[in-house]
């Protein structure tokens, strides 16, 4: 399995923008939107991500507490919040459209459940005049309510679900290698495989630890003197999937032996 190439460098860092966007802290909004720009320059940032740091500071400049000298005029900022909003109506649109038939936009958009207010302001924007700047407002304080119950939030909890699934396969798996036939246990591994490239098998790390999977044996513990900076859990289960990723290049499903490791509680 190949993972999706994305612009962040983790989704530690992912979930660290998502709530700095929504904040009501104007700096940590700042230090996001330059996060955002970062991602842009990388390529590959979604829509959801690209369209939400748009409002985000289209909004800022709209509210901008700087003096009457450094307000945006009214028709660029009918303009931003408009560009915004035809990019997120056009992009769900799009990507929902499948098929010969073309289908409306006005039926896409319903389908993946963007609030009626988007799509007729898309509309008005891209074939008649500009909608007044009260109404455009109003369209953007409902997308960025959609995108973050839509996109931040289902994402959030799509990767909470991986991770809790991640788990109870390394789980089943330990306690299949003490007790069952070693088919049994390949065959969750295939399925652990197909979740986690192997390439990014340390990301495994996290779960076993955080949710007191399996404690690392005795002789394991402390072994690795360059990795006192890490706990002794951490070092022995680095070491462990280490082994599983280089074994993988002669042995088609790898070993992840974890028969010496102790069940926690």
């Amino acid at each position: 399995m190949l993972g999706r190439v994305v612009p962040w460098v983790s989704w530690e860092e992912w979930h660290s923008v998502r709530q700095g966007l929504f904040s009501q802290s104007w700096m940590l909004q700042q230090e996001c939107l330059d996060q955002v720009q970062a991602w842009r320059c990388r390529g590959r940032i979604p829509l959801g991500a690209d369209v939400t740091a748009s409002l985000v500071e289209t909004c800022r400049r709209d509210t901008s507490p700087g003096g009457s000298g450094s307000r945006v005029p009214a028709e660029l900022l009918r303009l931003q919040y408009a560009m915004s909003i035809v990019r997120l109506v056009n992009g769900i649109a799009d990507s929902a459209q499948k098929g010969r038939t073309a289908l409306s936009v006005a039926s896409l958009a319903e389908d993946a459940g963007l609030p009626r207010l988007l799509v007729d302001v898309r509309h008005e924007a891209a074939h008649n005049e500009l909608p007044a700047l009260a109404l455009l407002r109003l369209a953007a304080c409902a997308a960025l309510t959609w995108l973050a119950a839509s996109y931040w939030q289902r994402q959030a909890d799509h990767l909470a679900a991986c991770r809790s699934r991640i788990a109870e396969l390394l789980q089943e798996y330990a306690q299949l290698q003490r007790a069952a036939p070693l088919r049994s246990a390949r065959l969750v591994l295939v399925d652990l495989r197909e979740r986690v490239p192997l390439t990014a098998a340390s990301l495994l790390v996290a779960p076993l630890l955080d949710e007191g999977i399996l404690d690392p044996p005795e002789a394991a513990r402390g072994a690795d003197p360059a990795a006192r900076t890490a706990s002794p859990a951490q070092a022995a289960w680095q070491a462990s999937l280490q082994a599983w990723q280089d074994s993988a290049a002669q042995v088609p499903l790898g070993k992840l032996d974890l028969r010496s490791w102790r069940l926690a509680g």
